[in-house]
């Protein structure tokens, strides 16, 4: 069996780049059916993909574990870029 490879992340069956009409619309066509599977509660955007993981990381453990989970040495670079809705946390609990 040969070997599939491509330059690009989503490449077509001819290893070609989606344009960005066919990449929208496989996009909707994706997040309606994961919203129907339960996979997700909610429509997102491909931009906010990279940013889902460490934020439900860091939700679920900590800061230090998202940081690992998004490739940077330090947390504080993963709290200023791709933790989204993180609530402020008293010190008490």
């Amino acid at each position: 069996m040969k070997k599939f490879v491509s330059f690009y992340v989503f490449p077509t069956r001819t290893r070609k780049p989606y344009n960005q009409e066919s990449f929208n619309s496989l996009w909707q066509w994706t997040m309606k059916k994961v919203l129907k599977l339960g996979v997700i509660k909610e429509k997102s955007t491909f931009h906010n993909i990279r940013a889902m993981a460490p934020t439900k990381i860091e939700e679920e453990r900590d800061l230090n574990s998202a940081a690992d989970t998004a490739g940077y040495s330090t947390p504080r670079i993963t709290k200023t870029i791709y933790l989204r809705g993180i609530k402020e946390r008293n010190p008490t609990e």
